[in-house]
């Protein structure tokens, strides 16, 4: 009966080594999972971060309801015909929409930019207003100028982006940019 209990236990302690080896080998797979998603996904993607991750991968008629509503906002402003250059250059350059839509809604509320100049984000170099031809212009351009000098130098939320874009500090500029573009 001793041999027996005796065997009973060493089982059971075996059991239990593997029950634990088992239980942390899942905490450690966790662990890593969180890791991976949380800090390696959207350091490797830039700006474009977790949020703009789980929108560009979750199943295409979910990702249109989501990019339909982002533009929606657009609906009954000046900027209503930029809609398709917007969702084909933010394809083309990897940039969020909502970054392009946040420093519109910063710089112009949508509407607040002189008639025929398609220019709702405040481009001025020189100091003088950007007049652009057409939306398909004005927004290529713009969002060509947020890659090269902005996306690609790590400026990637509207805090970082304000000092270099409007030149100065400004919390309603962000809290406008913010509004829209949540990174």
């Amino acid at each position: 009966m001793k041999k027996l209990k005796n065997w009973l236990e060493t089982k059971l302690n075996s059991i239990k080594g593997y029950v634990a080896f088992i239980i942390l080998s899942a905490g450690v797979i966790t662990i890593t999972m969180v890791y991976f998603v949380g800090v390696f996904i959207p350091s490797k993607m830039g700006i474009e971060g977790l949020i703009s991750y789980q929108v560009r991968y979750m199943p295409i008629n979910e990702a249109k309801a989501s990019t339909n509503a982002i533009l929606s906002v657009l609906d009954g402003t000046k900027m209503e015909d930029a809609k398709p250059y917007i969702l084909k250059a933010s394809k083309y350059y990897e940039i969020p929409i909502e970054l392009y839509l946040g420093i519109a809604k910063a710089e112009s509320g949508f509407n607040n930019f002189p008639e025929g100049s398609f220019n709702p984000v405040g481009i001025k170099p020189e100091g003088q207003l950007k007049n652009y031809n057409s939306w398909e212009h004005s927004v290529n351009a713009t969002f060509h100028l947020l890659k090269e000098y902005y996306w690609e130098s790590g400026l990637t939320t509207c805090r970082e982006i304000m000092l270099k874009y409007v030149g100065y500090q400004s919390e309603d500029w962000v809290n406008n940019c913010q509004s829209i573009y949540l990174q």
